[in-house]
């Protein structure tokens, strides 16, 4: 992803989740701005089809829906898909296994053996077809945590890059 891809990685966000779901620009420049060289854009021929965002994360805790992160992180052991979505119009094409694909490639480039992600409810039976299982050992606050910020039926959901 580049920086000029942004606004169309934003429309495209807003076409693909409901309201509630949608982070503000200012957010999603953040999160751009501080872990740009891990997102990824899906290309069919010079349109931008899809994207992830990605970052490198604490297994366990999740970023709170919306919010800018803290000035310091914890110490990262593994990989967080943001969002990851594509345009309707270019959906059942295969294109987000592609880009799953080069999402765990970049985890792997990266070091992380693990990638987390929170499934909203309108994508967890996607995340489940994918191979992603609910994190072990989560406590009922988090649980909560994670349904208060992102809605009913999240999930905060792992996976091996190595599957």
């Amino acid at each position: 992803m580049q920086d000029d891809d942004l606004p169309r990685v934003l429309d495209v966000q807003r076409m693909s989740f409901t309201p509630d779901l949608v982070e503000t620009d200012a957010v999603s420049r953040d999160r751009y701005d501080r872990f740009g060289a891990d997102c990824l854009v899906a290309l069919v021929g010079d349109v931008i089809a899809g994207y992830s965002l990605c970052f490198p994360w604490k297994l366990g805790t999740f970023p709170p829906h919306d919010t800018p992160f803290p000035d310091t992180l914890p110490e990262p052991d593994s990989f967080f898909i943001q969002d990851m979505s594509l345009d309707p119009d270019f959906r059942g094409r295969g294109i987000s296994k592609d880009l799953l694909s080069a999402v765990y490639a970049r985890s792997a480039l990266r070091g992380f053996a693990d990638i987390a992600l929170v499934a909203v409810a309108q994508s967890g039976n996607f995340w489940d077809r994918q191979g992603f299982q609910p994190l072990p050992g989560q406590d009922i606050a988090t649980l909560s945590d994670v349904v208060r910020s992102y809605g009913e039926g999240a999930r905060l959901m792992h996976r091996s890059v190595s599957r």
